[in-house]
């Protein structure tokens, strides 16, 4: 008994698994609409676009991953640096239509993720250990220093029907929500959480059909027309629970330690539940290489990030779920790409590359890089035509806030909505598929 009370409290703690949170995982009904169904009016949220609604996948790193040195756009200058192993090898791939050059690890990716996929050449103007909250933040221009992942869950959490608002790192990640740190989730502790015996994900079918039943009845006698609709076309069938029940515990019993590919068990299980909007992963890619001869250790971690994106990727499309999850890639600085050689790489803050996937990304490589103290930064960017250019509609200054603006479109945040909480910058319609 005291396991179960200590396992029930750490699940209300950490994803605010209530009673009535339990009972939306069950029936998908929301959380308000089963704490307060006679209140239920049916309106939209005009601040997203219900039909383009995503969740996200983030990956992001505080020790300034070497990500950016071997993207797309990098292999256009021969004076970029890249480490001589096979795996780093300027290599011809293919976004959709658009053709480039990139490390020929990034080939190993599935064709119909780079057919979604788009990078982005910035700066985060910081190169600090420890930021990664601040460039979250997009340096100051998200409104009230919210971190962007936190806004795009505020925002999605009542079109998604999530039980929670806030991100949930199961990774290590730093994020914040409403001003607080959020703990750290890691993907054993879930696993004990949701699949040990008699945790919660053992009675959801009971529990589906005794909410539904207590909810028919409410409704029968004191609802109206629109409140019995809703009901009805939103609850989950008995065998959409067995299934969603059956598939998260799969992935979650697969978890045996907290690496990267246990994170990302973890956040695909977080999501399919409906946990939450947003889940957070820290994918390796070199890590703080100042002294790394040969760039040994950017090639061996380099190649495994990208192989960790392929896995998400993989395992996305074995869900169902590649049509309802971005994934997306921000650092808290980028790498320096010439200065150093192959001896190793310094912290940079003159550029950066976000990258994202997902079914709203016109594939494509966005901005670029213009020669800079012995280095290269990032230059400004056409909006429009995601071209480089100096005089562009994106000055240098701007580029991390109108990736805020970006990654929130494709998440299906209106343009309206994401003026009012990125107070600089522009989307990057390029960036945006229709």
């Amino acid at each position: 008994m005291t396991n179960t009370m200590n396992r029930r409290s750490m699940l209300r703690r950490t994803l605010g698994l209530s009673g009535a949170a339990l009972a939306s995982i069950a029936t998908g009904l929301p959380v308000g609409f089963l704490r307060q169904p006679l209140a239920h009016a049916g309106d939209d949220d005009d601040m997203i676009d219900p039909a383009r609604a995503q969740y996200l996948i983030l990956s992001g790193r505080d020790l300034g991953d070497p990500f950016n040195a071997n993207v797309p756009g990098t292999y256009d200058n021969a004076s970029i640096i890249h480490a001589a192993d096979p795996s780093m090898a300027k290599t011809a791939i293919s976004l959709g239509a658009v053709a480039t050059n990139a490390a020929a690890c990034w080939a190993t990716m599935p064709q119909w993720a780079l057919d979604r996929t788009s990078f982005i050449h910035h700066a985060t103007k910081t190169q600090v250990h420890g930021h990664l909250i601040k460039v979250l933040q997009l340096l100051g221009d998200a409104y009230r220093n919210e971190t962007i992942p936190s806004i795009y869950a505020k925002h999605l959490q009542s079109t998604l029907g999530t039980v929670g608002a806030a991100p949930v790192p199961v990774g290590a990640v730093n994020l914040s929500f409403d001003g607080r740190t959020l703990p750290q989730l890691k993907p054993t502790t879930l696993r004990e959480l949701l699949v040990a015996e008699q945790g919660p994900l053992q009675d959801l079918q009971a529990l589906r059909d005794e909410t539904l039943d207590d909810m028919q009845a409410l409704l029968r006698s004191h609802g109206n027309i629109a409140q019995r609709r809703f009901l009805n076309q939103h609850a989950n069938a008995r065998a959409d629970v067995r299934e969603l029940a059956e598939g998260a515990t799969d992935l979650l019993v697969g978890i045996e330690d907290d690496l990267p590919s246990a994170q990302i068990r973890a956040a695909v299980a977080l999501i399919k539940l409906k946990l939450t909007p947003v889940a957070a992963i820290s994918l390796p890619f070199g890590s703080d290489n100042h002294n790394d001869q040969g760039l040994a250790k950017e090639v061996t971690e380099y190649t495994a990030g990208v192989g960790y994106i392929a896995e998400l990727m993989n395992l996305l499309e074995a869900e169902g779920l590649q049509d309802n999850v971005t994934f997306a890639s921000i650092n808290v600085f980028g790498r320096t790409l010439k200065s150093q050689g192959t001896k190793g790489r310094n912290h940079w803050s003159k550029h950066h590359a976000t990258m994202m996937v997902g079914k709203y990304v016109a594939p494509s490589v966005i901005g670029g890089l213009v020669a800079d103290s012995n280095d290269f930064a990032a230059n400004g960017i056409d909006s429009m035509t995601g071209m480089a250019s100096e005089s562009g509609d994106i000055p240098y200054d701007e580029g991390l806030a109108s990736v805020g603006k970006t990654l929130g479109s494709v998440l299906g945040l209106s343009d309206a909505t994401l003026d009012i909480e990125v107070l600089r910058g522009k989307v990057i319609t390029a960036a945006v598929a229709e």
